[in-house]
């Protein structure tokens, strides 16, 4: 890579900075899980701004000026998720670990700041590749290192990433437009399969109900592997790339093992996420904490599969969100009324014959949305690609090896 050295001669008006002479960073408030409300000001949470949520708190008391964002607003996470972020919508408060930053317009454009730090974090989570990276220091992050070039060459460059980045935008939007008819194509043939009259029984009569364990996790990992609620996905799917531990005897993990085909159900989260449920499939002994329910089938006239694929319609989880129960910070669907639910209960035969076909649509559907992320991934690396080379004369080491 071409870098500058810092013996080499910059161009007239070329200076090193540190981001710490930049700009001003005032970080989020600790907001307390009591403080959450459904009215006020939303609340801006890290996974508000990846879009790994649209699920937000609110507060409606008194608050700081400085943690006060407003729209066109540069936020920079830190802790756990390293991005910069320009909040598009109205007026909110800020979450701890977010700085809301206040750039020097005499000496950096605001929006060379955000491509250029941009630019530096993607190279920093490039160099460390993944691996151990939880946050970066305060300190740390304020003595990183850039050049920055006269104002004029900077808004120079920023028309031309501009110009560029409107083009990837575009892209993006073609691909999450994809998605989003992908996930309404699915959601529709999902519905057509339970339009059919059926006899049918309280959810009760055909599966027994227990709630998983109420017990802290450990950090050891030779100890009862343990499913939680963000094991299971809005779509149905069962994940076990993050499960958490608990410290268990040989006959607690027996007599609250979780065998195949029983459906796991999420019966406390906020109210849009209650009533997920997935069917556990997988070898090898696990337990469920306790915001699960275990649904075991009392006899083999019932498909597991089939009546999760039916809690998991449109339909039902309307009816989870309009019927749990809301409290300030959480909503709950109880075992006793997830009994209650009439569910329908055709032959068993048509039940496997109807668990055949959503399977091979969902098949279908999953192979279409692998390229869908193929395609958004290959968005991401153009993204990087386009803000490399812009900056590629201005890049520095990061001295990655002294920020965490």
């Amino acid at each position: 890579m071409n870098q500058i050295s810092k013996k080499e001669k910059f161009p007239k008006g070329w200076k090193w900075s540190t981001l710490g002479e930049l700009a001003i960073y005032f970080n989020g408030r600790a907001f307390k899980s009591e403080e959450w409300g459904r009215t006020g000001l939303p609340i801006i949470r890290i996974q508000n701004l990846t879009q790994s949520s649209d699920t937000s708190n609110f507060y409606e008391g008194k608050y700081e000026e400085q943690h006060l964002v407003k729209k066109g607003d540069l936020l920079l996470a830190w802790s756990a998720t390293l991005g910069i972020f320009e909040w598009e919508r109205g007026n909110a408060l800020l979450n701890q670990h977010i700085f809301k930053v206040q750039v020097h317009r005499d000496l950096i454009d605001k929006k060379f700041y955000f491509y250029q730090v941009k630019n530096l974090l993607e190279k920093i989570k490039a160099e460390v590749h993944g691996g151990g990276m939880k946050h970066i220091t305060k300190p740390k992050l304020m003595a990183l290192k850039v050049i920055i070039p006269p104002l004029e060459e900077q808004r120079e460059i920023v028309s031309r990433l501009d110009a560029q980045m409107a083009q990837i935008e575009t892209l993006k939007k073609e691909a999450e437009k994809e998605n989003e008819i992908e996930n309404i194509f699915l959601k529709s043939f999902l519905n057509k399969f339970f339009t059919k009259w059926w006899q049918s029984k309280k959810l009760g009569d055909l599966f027994s109900t227990r709630y998983g364990l109420s017990k802290p996790s450990v950090s050891d990992i030779t100890k009862a592997k343990a499913i939680r609620m963000n094991n299971i996905t809005t779509g149905g799917e069962l994940l076990l790339d993050n499960i958490c531990f608990l410290n268990l005897t040989k006959e607690e993990v027996k007599k609250n093992r979780v065998l195949k085909g029983d459906i796991l159900f999420n019966r406390t989260n906020s109210a849009e996420l209650v009533g997920k449920n997935t069917i556990f499939n997988q070898d090898g002994e696990y337990v469920a904490v306790s915001y699960l329910i275990v649904v075991s089938p009392k006899n083999k006239d019932i498909s597991p599969e089939f009546i999760s694929f039916y809690l998991n319609t449109s339909k039902m989880k309307k009816y989870f969100l309009e019927n749990c129960d809301r409290a300030i910070s959480q909503a709950n669907f109880s075992a006793s009324k997830l009994r209650e639910i009439e569910v329908p209960f055709p032959s068993i035969n048509e039940q496997m014959e109807i668990v055949k076909k959503i399977k091979l649509l969902k098949k279908e559907h999953d192979s279409m949305r692998e390229n869908i992320n193929k395609k958004a991934n290959a968005i991401s690396k153009f993204t990087q690609a386009i803000l490399k080379e812009a900056f590629l004369k201005y890049e520095i080491p990061t001295g990655i090896e002294n920020v965490y």
